[in-house]
């Protein structure tokens, strides 16, 4: 008498859930580089966006509003170009949303005895690295690095984007203020 066998085994069972669940990791690993990727296009979209407006706002005003020291973007009322005017404001209220308020702004002349500025400079960290995008009145749009993250932080961050919240990444220098142009490094 013959014994047909109707099913899997255990093992065959085994074999296939664990090809699935490899499958299922590789999509998903791809699937968080690619948001990844999106949110650091978006970042790079809004910075180039903020280059027409701050061209808007020289071209109506002659210049840049009062100097700016290089520090994070000013967030409340600011006599600088960064909060004055409302297109500007509104597009570095997008990148704060994407990067964490991490924007960094900088305007300034090199007129010692003038408070309007005639540069300016805009960096935006991109996520889980120590580079930002960075935008100055001269037209560049560029990738910089931070230049004061240790190789292990930086490692770690790489390895483990989780590692990117506990890095603390101060952000380039963009100079700017009273006797010195902003600009991007």
């Amino acid at each position: 008498m013959k014994k047909y066998n109707l099913g899997f085994t255990l093992i065959e069972m085994l074999v296939v859930i664990a090809i699935i669940a490899i499958l299922a990791a590789i999509v998903l690993a791809s699937l968080a580089a690619s948001r990844k990727s999106a949110v650091d296009t978006t970042i790079k979209t809004y910075t180039e966006n903020v280059q027409g407006t701050l061209a808007l706002y020289l071209q109506n005003h002659g210049d840049y509003g009062h100097t700016y020291f290089g520090d994070l973007c000013p967030t409340a009322s600011d006599p600088s170009v960064f909060y004055s005017d409302p297109d500007t404001r509104n597009y570095i209220a997008l990148l704060n949303a994407k990067n964490g308020n991490k924007t960094i702004c900088a305007s300034g002349t090199t007129d010692p005895d003038s408070t309007n500025a005639s540069t300016y400079a805009i960096a935006s960290p991109v996520s889980y690295s120590s580079q930002y995008w960075c935008l100055d009145s001269a037209g560049h749009i560029k990738l910089s690095d931070s230049g004061d993250g240790s190789l292990i932080a930086r490692m770690l961050a790489y390895i483990t984007p989780y590692a990117y919240a506990l890095v603390p990444i101060g952000g380039p220098d963009l100079g700017g203020g009273n006797g010195e142009d902003a600009v991007c490094p």
